[in-house]
């Protein structure tokens, strides 16, 4: 009887001690296609972790833009991997929460290693995909003027009156630049969102106040740009982040 209750009592402090050398709350940053700041707080096996900073984009989003006159749809011009552009620098800058459930692997006297699962969403700002539109109005062009050939030129006024069948002046102006000009306005930002699952493990060292983790978020994301008149601009893309966390832990 008294070993019994003497085991029971060093399995209660023991569970005690693991207990006690876990964190509530922590804080600091993230590195690899997100980084930026990061809070993750433990409540029982419930995990709450918040992201906020720059996450790098490995593929080049999908893009169509769909003419409209009269509200009945005119023709639609999509661009996934547009030629030129591989090299172009695509990020957002977003917060992205997650839910998950956290559970102990092992735990060791110097520290213990669980894994976590669950999802979350994402909402912020993303670059560049205006240049993606132009891009596409390039294409447009260039298809006419493979259509005249052997023709060596082809006039700007056969370019503004073919571009005018697809575009308004507006649509023109804002996607390609005025004046038949290079640049327009490619400083734009669109609104992002998104929703992902994450996966991953976590070491919390117990000697000092500090976690590591590593985790995968496979996901779906989506501009919202400015919709123009006459012209509707579609851009979504796979969003997923592999991301290394490094927080103090109190």
């Amino acid at each position: 009887m008294k070993k019994s209750f003497l085991a029971i009592a060093l399995m209660l402090i023991f569970a005690a001690g693991i207990s006690a050398q876990e964190y509530t709350h922590s804080v600091g940053g993230t590195i690899g296609t997100l980084y930026g700041f990061s809070y993750k707080g433990l409540f029982g096996n419930l995990a709450v972790e918040a992201d906020l900073g720059v996450n790098l984009l490995g593929n080049i989003p999908f893009t169509s833009v769909t003419k409209y006159d009269n509200g009945e749809k005119v023709k639609t011009k999509s661009s996934d991997i547009p030629s030129g552009f591989r090299n172009w620098f695509y990020f957002t800058f977003e917060a992205n929460p997650n839910v998950m459930y956290q559970g102990m692997i092992k735990s060791w006297g110097w520290g213990s290693i669980s894994w976590f699962a669950g999802g979350g969403v994402s909402f912020g700002f993303i670059t560049t995909t205006d240049r993606v539109g132009k891009k596409i109005a390039n294409d447009i062009l260039d298809d006419y003027s493979k259509s005249l050939a052997p023709r060596a030129r082809v006039s700007a006024s056969e370019i503004s009156d073919y571009a005018g069948d697809f575009w308004t002046d507006e649509d023109w102006d804002y996607y390609y630049g005025k004046n038949g000009g290079a640049a327009g306005n490619d400083s734009k930002v669109d609104f992002k969102w998104g929703l992902n699952a994450i996966g991953g493990a976590e070491i919390h060292f117990h000697k000092f106040p500090m976690a590591v983790s590593i985790d995968f978020r496979p996901g779906y994301g989506m501009a919202v740009p400015k919709q123009l008149e006459g012209a509707k601009t579609l851009t979504h893309f796979f969003d997923y982040k592999v991301v290394t966390g490094v927080r103090y832990t109190f």
